[in-house]
């Protein structure tokens, strides 16, 4: 009987090993493979090296948000937490930028709720998005103290106007604020 072991991929440190060794002709002709490969790691590589296009990237996911959260005939559409969900894991995975993975966090938080505020409590899975997408701005924003002082107070409103929410939304997001203070 034959055991095989199985393949892992590299790890960064072998990864930065065996760049070392190639010419930097090899090393863009790989890159330029990679960027050819598929759509996420087109997307990536644009972000990573076009502050432009990581920022159209942003405003785009923004506006898939709203148009989630807020559709023209909710009555038709409905909304979907699935979908606003997805809408920003694909931005994180495609666009290595924490400081706009924590303005799109931070977007989905504040759709999240107006949506209550709109429309009336919800229910729990939708409020523990509400507390990660928030937990995970908040993370981001204690890394940059540029992005503090840029969200900070808009964090704080947000904390604010969960004041009449149930389900305890107001202490949670009061205590994940707390936390980098």
């Amino acid at each position: 009987m034959s055991t095989t072991t199985s393949a892992k991929p590299l790890t960064a440190a072998q990864l930065k090993k065996l760049l070392a060794e190639r010419s930097k002709d090899e090393i863009i002709e790989f890159l330029l493979s990679l960027y050819k490969s598929t759509a996420a790691v087109k997307q990536a590589i644009s972000a990573t090296l076009s502050e432009n296009y990581a920022n159209q990237r942003l405003e785009d996911a923004k506006k898939k948000l709203d148009k989630i959260f807020f559709p023209a005939d909710i009555i038709r559409t409905g909304f979907s937490l699935k979908e606003a969900k997805t809408v920003v894991s694909n931005f994180v995975k495609t666009c290595p930028n924490d400081k706009l993975a924590a303005r799109l966090h931070f977007h989905f938080a504040k759709n999240a709720v107006d949506f209550t505020n709109e429309f009336g409590d919800i229910d729990e899975p939708f409020y523990d998005a509400l507390a990660n997408h928030f937990k995970n701005a908040t993370e981001i924003v204690a890394h940059y103290p540029d992005l503090r002082e840029e969200l900070m107070p808009q964090l704080e409103e947000l904390v604010e106007e969960t004041s009449d929410i149930g389900w305890g939304v107001y202490d949670e997001l009061s205590s994940i604020l707390e936390r980098i203070r």
